[in-house]
């Protein structure tokens, strides 16, 4: 038979409990009156009491157990690396970082097509060409730009490299005679009043390859009359043009002293990717090579 106590506004009240069956017994019972057991032979024990707290007003509050901690959350699961693309055929699966090389080098190509587009666009716009380069010449001359006139010519230091004529000695001493030449007469113009209203007017531009007749004659000359390797022109041009300088002195207009060319055609060579003036007419060539066939 088992015994707890019961606590109560601090009275203690004692109950039996068969041990046999667990029916509560009044106290001081021997036999259990359900079973018949005998009640003598267990010893008392005290239950535990149900733990109370006491209010201000001396009613009992029972404590409720504390929740049960929650169990820790379960770490993410880490995201699965992406499986290889499969290709749509059943063959091999490809990986997905080749489809990003793929338009990497895509890219890439185009990129090189574009500057390479631009290049020559940018050539066309500002680069060389035989139009451009006479046009400098004539307008210099007589603007009495000198650094201009020499820069669009044979005498360039380009060209002179590129044809064995570069002497840096020879160089440097005709660019100064040159440039004082139309230094004075710039400022001998200046002192008079003289202007010159220029127009250049192509009329066509022939561009002769090494394939073409009349490179033979072109290359000749260059040769003959300027001692040097020929074999590093890449290209000549005849240019057509009409010259027309109209002269001025102090505002009044003096055709005495006009230019005009008419149409006549003007060599070019190509050095490089620069075009340059050679100083000479087609005809003043041909005449020259008289001497020489």
């Amino acid at each position: 038979m088992l015994l707890y106590k019961h606590y109560e506004d601090k009275e203690i009240s004692e109950k039996m409990v068969c041990k046999n069956c667990g029916k509560e017994l009044p106290e001081g019972t021997k036999f259990c009156t359900s079973c018949g057991t005998s009640c003598e032979e267990a010893a008392p024990q005290t239950a535990a009491p149900q733990a109370a707290s006491e209010s201000a007003n001396g009613a009992s509050q029972t404590v409720t157990p504390a929740a049960e901690a929650p169990k820790e959350a379960e770490a993410p699961k880490a995201a699965e690396a992406p499986k290889d693309v499969v290709a749509a055929n059943g063959d091999k699966p490809q990986a997905a970082g080749s489809d990003n090389v793929k338009k990497l080098a895509f890219i890439g190509g185009i990129a090189v097509v574009a500057l390479v587009l631009l290049i020559a666009l940018c050539n066309l716009m500002f680069g060389s060409s035989p139009k451009k380069a006479f046009k400098a010449c004539v307008t210099a001359q007589y603007s009495c730009d000198v650094k201009k006139l020499w820069n669009n010519s044979i005498t360039a230091k380009k060209a002179q490299k590129a044809l064995d004529l570069y002497d840096k000695d020879d160089y440097e001493d005709d660019y100064e005679d040159l440039k004082d030449y139309y230094e004075d007469l710039k400022e001998d113009r200046k002192d008079d009043g003289i202007k010159y209203k220029v127009s250049v007017d192509i009329k066509d531009v022939e561009k002769i390859k090494k394939s073409d007749r009349e490179f033979k004659w072109a290359k000749e000359f260059m040769e003959d009359y300027y001692d040097c390797d020929a074999d590093k022109i890449k290209q000549f041009a005849i240019v057509e043009a009409r010259i027309k300088a109209e002269y001025y002195e102090d505002g009044d207009r003096d055709k005495d002293y006009d230019v005009d060319t008419g149409r006549t055609q003007y060599l070019m060579i190509k050095i490089g990717s620069d075009w340059y003036f050679t100083g000479y007419s087609r005809d003043d060539i041909k005449e020259y090579l008289k001497y020489y066939k």
